[in-house]
C-alpha cells in the first residue's frame, strides 16, 4: 500500500500529463494530464478510450505506431502527434508510450507534453530563415558570407551574376583573386585595420575582375560577425556595381576637363585680342592726346576732341564683344561713379552728329528739369545703352530723324548699410521716325546673334549681339527694356535704370563725371629723376617717352626683357614703366628678378605695369607679382601722370 500511495503522489505532481491505459481506455490520468486537456476533474477522462483526445488528423500515426508495436517492429520511443482537447482546441503534443505487464495484464503509459507554443516557435524560427534566405538569395545588391581566410561560404545571385562566376566556381576562389590588381593593396589595408578593431566597418570603391577579364567597380561594405568570444567569425561583404555611374562620372570629368581647357582656350584668346586691339588703339589715342597739347585752332581742337570721342566709344564697343562671355556668366560689375547725366547725354549725340547730318536727318535730345544734376551710377553703361539705340536708330531711318529724352519716374529712400541712401529712377527714350519692326519679328530683338532680318540679302550689318547686351546692362541697373513699332512708321526702345543720390565728388578727376577735362601740364617733378621704360611697340614707346619728357623726367627706353634686365644691372632707376608682353623675358618675370630676395637689382624701385592686357583678373595679376601700379592700354593721359607723379615727386 505504501508503494501504491508513494507511486501515485508521485504521478498526480509530474509535470508531463501521463495516463495509464488498459485495453484502450484511461484507467488512470495525472493533474498535468487533466489540465492540458481542458477538463475539470478525472471522473470526465477514466474509462473513455485514449483515442478520443488524438485529432482525427493524427489518427493514422497512432494507428500505425500500433501495428508496428503489435508486429514486434523497432518503433521511435517518442513521437509527435496532435492532440484535442475538451473545447475542440487542437495541441501539438509529444508523446512517449510504454508497455508493462502486471499479474499477466498489459498495461500502456502514455507520458504526454504539450508542445503547442514550441512548434509555434520553430515555425516563427523556419518562416524567419526562410525570409532571410529569399532577402539573401533576392537582394538586389551582392551580399556574400565569407569565411576570416577569404573563402566564400555562401553568395547570392547578384554577386555571381555581376562577376560571371557560379556560385560553385567562387567558392573555390579567395576574394583577392578577383580583385582589381591595383586595388588589392588598398584593400587589404582597410581589412587590415577592420580586423585590428581601428572602426566596426568600412565602405571601399574597388575594382573587380569580371570571368570574361572586363573590369566592374563596385562600392563595398565590410564588416564582420562575431563570435561570443568578440572575435571575427565570418566576414560580410555588401557590394554593389556601379560601373555606369563611374563610367558616367569619369564622362563628366573629361567633359568637364573639356570644357575648362576650351574655356582656357577661350579665355586666352580674348586676351590675345584685347591685347593685339589696344595696342594700336594706344597709339591712336596717345597721339590724339599729344596732338591736342599742342597749339590748335579751335576748329582743329573740335575735330580732335570729336575723333578722341569716338575713338574711345569704339574702344568701349570692343571690349563689350571681348567681355561678352564675362556678361553672359554675371560676372561683369557696374561702377558706381557721380556724372552729370546732361554731359554723357550730349557727348552721346554728338558721337552720332556727323552720321545724322550725312543722312540728311535730324537727331535731338529732350531732357526732363526735374532730373537731378548730378546722379550716381555706371555712366558707361548707360552710354553704351545709349550709343546702341541710337546708332540702330539711325542706320534704320532714312528720312525724319531720332529723338532721345530722358524723363524722371520716381524718387526712392531706403537704408543701405545703415546709411539713409536716395535715389532716382529714369526712363530713356529712343525714337525714330524709320522702318520700324514687323509684329512676327519682334521676339527676335533682345536675343544674342539674332536679328530682324537674317537673310543673307539683308540690307542692314550688324552682329545681333548689341540689343542682348543692352537687355543684360539694363537689368544689372535695376531697370527693363522694352520696344513699341511700328512697321513703316518707326519705333520707340524704352529702358529704365535706377541711380543713387550722394553728396560724392570723385576728387582724383577733380570734376564731375561726364564733362570735359583739361590736361593741365604742370611741371612739379624734381629734376634729375630716373625713368626706365620697357616697351617693345615703337608707337606705345614713343607716346610714353613724350609723355614723360613733358614731367621732365629723363626716360631710358629698351624695347625687350633681356635688355631690361642687363640694364637694371647695371643702373639705378627711380620708376620703371614695365610691359607685359615683351621679347626674350616677359614683364612677370622682370618684375620676379627685381622683387627677388637674391637679385639685389633695383629691388625698391617701384614699378608700373602699362600694358594691353585689361581683362578681368590682369590688373589683380600684375600686382601679385610685385609690381605697385598698373594702367592699362590706351592709356588715359590724365592717369598716367596722376600714377606716374605718385613715385617721382
Amino acid at each position: 500500500m505504501k508503494c501504491e500511495l508513494k507511486f501515485r503522489v508521485i504521478f498526480e505532481h509530474f509535470a508531463d500529463a501521463i495516463c495509464v491505459v488498459k485495453n484502450g481506455v484511461n484507467i488512470f490520468v495525472n493533474n498535468s494530464f487533466i489540465d492540458m486537456f481542458g477538463y475539470d476533474q478525472e471522473e470526465e477522462l477514466i474509462g473513455r478510450e485514449v483515442i478520443e483526445f488524438i485529432s482525427p488528423q493524427s489518427l493514422q500515426i497512432i494507428i500505425d505506431y500500433k501495428d508496428r508495436c503489435d508486429k514486434e517492429e523497432e518503433v521511435p520511443l517518442v513521437f509527435q502527434s496532435k492532440g484535442v482537447t475538451k473545447s475542440g482546441k487542437i495541441i501539438d503534443i509529444e508523446v512517449k508510450a510504454s508497455n508493462y505487464e502486471q499479474s499477466d495484464k498489459e498495461y500502456i503509459i502514455i507520458i504526454a507534453r504539450d508542445i503547442t507554443e514550441e512548434k509555434m516557435h520553430e515555425e516563427a524560427l523556419r518562416e524567419s530563415e526562410e525570409l532571410f534566405r529569399k532577402l539573401f538569395e533576392n537582394a538586389a545588391i551582392g551580399v556574400g558570407l565569407i569565411s576570416i581566410d577569404g573563402y566564400p561560404i555562401k553568395i547570392n545571385a547578384a554577386v555571381t551574376s555581376m562577376l560571371g562566376y557560379t556560385e560553385e566556381e567562387m567558392k573555390k576562389m579567395k576574394f583577392t583573386e578577383y580583385t582589381y590588381e591595383e586595388d588589392k593593396n588598398k584593400d587589404w589595408v582597410k581589412f587590415k585595420n577592420l580586423l585590428e578593431g581601428k572602426y566596426p566597418y568600412y565602405l571601399n570603391e574597388k575594382r573587380y575582375v569580371h570571368k570574361d577579364g572586363h573590369v566592374i567597380w563596385s562600392s563595398t561594405a565590410v564588416s564582420f560577425i562575431r563570435g561570443s568570444n568578440g572575435k571575427p567569425q565570418h566576414i560580410i561583404a555588401m557590394v554593389q556595381d556601379i560601373t555606369k555611374s563611374k563610367n558616367a562620372e569619369e564622362e563628366l570629368i573629361k567633359a568637364k576637363n573639356a570644357a575648362e581647357t576650351a574655356s582656357r582656350a577661350k579665355s586666352q584668346f580674348l586676351a590675345n585680342m584685347s591685347h593685339e586691339i589696344r595696342t594700336p588703339m594706344n597709339g591712336i589715342i596717345g597721339m590724339m592726346d599729344l596732338s591736342l597739347m599742342t597749339e590748335l585752332n579751335s576748329e582743329q581742337r573740335e575735330y580732335l576732341e570729336i575723333a578722341k570721342s569716338s575713338t574711345h566709344s569704339l574702344l568701349r564697343v570692343l571690349n563689350d564683344i571681348l567681355d561678352y562671355s564675362k556678361i553672359e556668366a554675371g560676372k561683369m560689375k557696374l561702377e558706381e561713379l557721380p556724372f552729370n547725366l546732361k554731359n554723357v547725354m550730349d557727348e552721346v549725340l554728338e558721337l552720332f552728329d556727323i552720321n545724322a547730318k550725312q543722312k540728311d536727318i535730324y537727331i535731338k535730345l529732350i531732357l526732363d528739369h526735374e532730373i537731378p544734376k548730378v546722379i550716381i551710377g555706371d555712366y558707361i553703361r548707360v552710354r553704351q545703352v545709349l550709343s546702341n539705340l541710337i546708332g540702330n536708330a539711325i542706320k534704320f531711318t532714312a528720312h525724319g530723324g531720332v529723338e532721345v529724352s530722358v524723363t524722371y519716374e520716381n524718387f526712392y529712400s531706403r537704408v543701405v548699410k545703415e546709411r539713409l541712401s536716395q535715389g532716382v529712377k529714369l526712363k530713356f527714350k529712343v525714337a525714330d521716325t524709320g522702318i520700324g519692326i514687323p509684329r512676327d519679328k519682334m521676339n527676335k530683338l533682345f536675343k544674342s546673334f539674332s536679328q530682324v532680318d537674317d537673310s543673307n540679302t539683308r540690307e542692314y550689318g550688324g552682329t545681333g549681339l548689341g540689343l542682348a547686351i543692352c537687355e543684360r546692362l539694363v537689368s544689372m541697373m535695376g531697370g527693363d527694356i522694352w520696344v513699341e513699332s511700328e512697321e513703316g512708321v518707326g519705333s520707340e526702345f524704352y529702358f529704365t535704370a535706377i541711380f543713387r543720390l550722394e553728396d560724392i565728388i570723385d576728387e582724383r578727376a577733380g570734376k564731375i563725371k561726364g564733362e570735359m577735362i583739361d590736361i593741365e601740364l604742370i611741371n612739379n617733378v624734381k629734376k634729375n629723376k630716373k625713368v626706365l621704360l620697357v616697351e617693345d611697340d615703337k608707337i606705345s614707346n614713343k607716346i610714353a617717352i613724350i609723355l614723360l619728357n613733358k614731367i621732365g623726367l629723363e626716360v631710358t627706353s629698351v624695347v625687350d626683357g633681356r635688355a631690361a634686365v642687363e640694364i637694371l644691372k647695371k643702373e639705378f632707376f627711380d620708376l620703371i614703366l614695365l610691359d607685359m608682353n615683351l621679347p626674350y623675358v616677359d614683364g612677370y618675370t622682370i618684375a620676379s628678378k627685381i622683387r627677388g630676395k637674391k637679385q639685389h637689382i633695383n629691388n625698391g624701385t617701384p614699378i608700373i605695369a602699362v600694358t594691353a592686357y585689361a581683362l578681368k583678373g590682369d590688373k589683380e595679376k600684375c600686382l601679385n607679382a610685385g609690381m605697385n601700379e598698373y594702367i592699362s592700354k590706351p592709356i588715359n593721359t590724365e592717369e598716367f601722370f596722376e600714377k606716374v607723379k605718385k613715385y617721382v615727386e
